[in-house]
């Protein structure tokens, strides 16, 4: 081969190999293609779970609610269907004043000699702004389909346990119910099967404390197909968050397990478009790998002589499902080792002057100006497409704090437009300089920006330092090859190529965990982004080295660049309000029924084409009269007439009697308005002293008496309450209600708006659609064939 054509056959190998190893390293890992319903029987197919889907979860259904009813039911008589034995929980839980409803429907598929029950749980809940058809029926329609398969295969030794619990979004009561179960006590591991996207790979996020053992246990499970995509970062980075859900639950009361999560897509999460119509199949076929894997493994195992306790590990993917793990207590020794070897290779580098002190220092520079500049320019992009009042009030206000939706729709597509930008900057930096700095300089300089990152993850996230380590390492190792090979001026086109092959593992780990991290902040981490696309650049200085002897090279910067701006302007281009990109508003609506006073309020910034109909004037107040924990005078504020169907709390007075001279009343509290939440207060009358609600003694508020109900069945409770003698009690009922009031002339949201989530502007007080109704109970002196 002619020596002129070696540099640019060898520097296309080098990019082909980059660019290719870290493309199958993302793909690698997703998600198994979903089976169709004609599956084998034995199998479990991901469009037969998506049939649930489109059964349960057409219209919102949030706790409380008599549609969230329905889906229970639903749950319950497809088990029996299946002939797995089936059971609905329903218990209040009393703590103080404060009456909660435990709710699960719960199935179980009998071993045939079980030694600890392998258990699922997923919550069947949504949300009150959408009908949570991926959060969280798809992992209870996984759930459904798993029991159908299991149905058609040899029972295993241990029992399985299905648990779709009810109330996640607001508490977790249907787990914490389970908790107390009688099978609870026999669970061997747990799997909770949750999301906080509308698709993408199944992670394994969460483990109990002490995961070498479960990871161990669950790496053995990928032989019966569980496909495990996980890593000790996750573990670390949430267990530093604040968040929680069913698996805490699970994990406070002592059970062993796994906390599964897909999260991609997060603009369609928790809204209306987390519809039936948008389950992808390939995630919910990975969340049914986790469920036949974990069985296929623990099914037949005996609990007796599994450990699933001991310290914890460092572990993570190589390639696809591949994991390592080795024990935490390496991981700052490995750490120590990778600085170590860097700092040798570099300091025989400058002994021997293959490496000129001036070159190293000015190689250092690079990496600052590239990140940053990169990062800049993300930051401009991401006012082009999110607006810079915006982007000034996120970063320097309130980092939650998400005033309207349309950029986030695409922001998968902008971040691959952030990811393009971040290279072309890298390649107009550092191919320059690398035809005027030595290739080892390049490499040292660049492994040694990496240091800090390694001790960084170590101290701030203990577990997850390899992400950094292991680059270093082999960069240390890429950077002795470069010395090696440059004894008689600087290394050849084959050697560079060599070296550029020691970037493999980080090709392998650090691209899949860029995507990942980009599923979790999007577009609100613009600047991150690149500036981390950046820095697994600086593994691959070899073959920048390569780039610098072709001509023509800045070719490959600038259709970057070029392609970031396409993709940028594709964005714009089609990120227009419809269906599957809505505007947001909310709209809360409050009555009082005994005074006939009704109103329409909202904290929307904007009035709309829509909320105009109940705002037309745009008058603005406050309205802590209506709603205490509403402050602040921003508030649009209108007169609504009160809604002919609503009813309020009623109370139907069962049993009236005097017993050690205090009054005795036992009643039933019902509401057909199906509230999620009743607060009631006494305002007048004699003084209750004592209140049983379902049989439970209750530690009622007092100054004045006040019992708070988080969940309020169809059939309501029955209350029993003792009271000194005198005046009739008096209490104001005030019930939370999801939903919208129906009222003759209000027209409907256009197909382009859905009510507003909770996933966007974090801390204020009124959103999506919700009503809040108040009436007064007094409860009279009851007839005599009551007393």
């Amino acid at each position: 081969m002619s020596p002129n054509r070696l540099p640019i056959v060898c520097a296309a190998a080098a990019c082909l190999f980059a660019a290719g190893l870290a493309g199958l390293g993302v793909l690698a890992q997703r998600p198994p293609k979903g089976l169709p319903k004609d599956a084998p029987a034995d199998q479990f197919s991901a469009h037969r779970a998506i049939a649930h889907g489109f059964a349960c979860s057409a219209v919102t259904h949030p706790a409380g609610s008599r549609q969230n009813d329905e889906v229970a039911k639903y749950f319950l008589e497809e088990l029996r269907r299946l002939g797995v034995e089936a059971e609905f929980m329903s218990k209040p839980a009393v703590n103080g004043n404060t009456v909660r409803l435990h709710q699960a429907v719960i199935g179980r598929i009998p071993g045939t000699d079980n030694t600890g029950s392998v258990a699922f749980s997923a919550h069947y809940d949504s949300v009150p702004y959408g009908p949570g058809a991926t959060d969280d029926i798809a992992g209870c329609a996984a759930m459904l389909e798993a029991a159908r398969a299991l149905m058609n295969r040899p029972r295993p030794r241990n029992d399985v346990v299905f648990v779709f619990a009810d109330a996640e979004e607001i508490g977790g009561y249907g787990a914490q119910g389970f908790c107390t179960h009688p099978l609870a006590a026999d669970v061997g591991v747990m799997s909770c099967l949750d999301v906080r996207g509308t698709r993408g790979t199944a992670l394994v996020f969460e483990t109990s404390s002490g995961n070498s053992g479960h990871i161990r246990e669950l790496r053995a499970a990928s032989a019966h197909g569980a496909l495990p995509v996980s890593s000790s970062l996750m573990f670390a980075i949430y267990q530093a968050s604040p968040f929680g859900g069913d698996f805490t639950k699970f994990r406070n009361a002592g059970m062993k397990g796994y906390n599964v999560a897909y999260i991609d897509k997060f603009m369609w999460y928790h809204t209306m478009n987390d519809s039936p119509e948008h389950m992808d199949p390939d995630s919910i076929q990975h969340f049914g790998a986790h469920v036949m894997g974990t069985i296929g493994h623990f099914g037949n195992a005996d609990f007796a002589t599994v450990d699933l306790d001991g310290g914890n590990d460092v572990y993570f993917n190589t390639l696809g499902f591949n994991m390592v793990q080795y024990p935490l207590s390496r991981e700052k020794p490995l750490a120590v080792l990778a600085v170590a070897a860097l700092l040798l290779a570099t300091l025989a580098g400058l002994v021997t002057r293959r490496i000129t002190l001036g070159g190293y220092v000015r190689a250092l520079l690079l990496f600052p100006a590239a990140a940053g500049a990169a990062a800049l320019l993300a930051l401009g992009m991401f006012c082009v497409v999110f607006g810079y009042e915006n982007v000034v009030h996120l970063y320097t206000v309130k980092l939650t704090y998400v005033p309207e939706p349309r950029a986030l729709y695409d922001g998968n597509l902008f971040c691959v437009a952030f990811l393009f930008m971040a290279l072309a900057v890298s390649l107009f930096i550092h191919v320059p300089a690398a035809r005027r700095l030595r290739a080892a300089e390049l490499q040292a300089a660049a492994m040694a920006w990496l240091c800090p990152l390694v001790a960084g993850t170590a101290l701030l996230f203990p577990g997850g330092a390899y992400l950094f380590t292991w680059p270093v390492i082999f960069g240390a190792g890429a950077l002795l090859l470069l010395l090696a090979g440059s004894r008689k001026g600087e290394p050849g086109p084959g050697l560079l190529l060599a070296a550029a092959l020691f970037a493999t593992p980080a090709l392998c780990i650090l691209p899949p965990g860029w995507q990942q991290l980009m599923w979790m902040i999007n577009i609100l981490g613009a600047p991150i982004l690149a500036a981390l696309v950046v820095v697994i650049l600086l593994t691959l200085m070899p073959v920048m080295s390569l780039l610098a002897r072709v001509r023509r090279s800045w070719a490959l910067g600038a259709a970057a660049a070029v392609l970031s701006l396409a993709l940028l302007g594709a964005g714009l281009l089609i990120g227009k309000p419809g269906k599957d990109r809505p505007l947001m508003n909310s709209v809360v609506y409050t009555a009082d029924l005994d005074s006939g006073k009704a109103f329409w309020l909202s904290e929307d910034v904007k009035v709309d084409e829509w909320t105009r109909q109940f705002f037309p004037k745009g008058l603005r107040a406050p309205v802590s009269d209506l709603l205490p924990w509403a402050h602040g005078d921003h508030y649009l504020r209108a007169e609504a007439p009160v809604a002919e169907s609503l009813r309020g709390v009623r109370a139907e007075l069962l049993k009236d009697e005097t017993v050690d001279g205090k009054r005795r009343v036992t009643l039933r509290l019902f509401a057909h308005d199906a509230p999620r939440n009743v607060d009631l207060r006494q305002t007048g009358g004699a003084p209750v002293t004592a209140a049983t609600v379902a049989g439970v003694p209750t530690t009622p508020g007092k100054d004045p008496f006040s019992l708070s109900f988080e969940l309020f069945p169809a059939d309501g409770y029955e209350v029993v309450l003792e009271t000194e003698p005198g005046d009739p009690p008096v209490f104001e009922a005030f019930a939370s209600v999801y939903g919208f009031p129906e009222i003759p002339g209000v027209t409907p949201r256009p197909e382009h708006m859905v009510p507003e989530p909770n996933t966007m502007r974090s801390g204020i007080s009124l959103r999506g659609q919700h009503m809040y109704i108040s009436n007064r109970l007094e409860i009279a002196a009851a007839p005599a064939d009551l007393q």
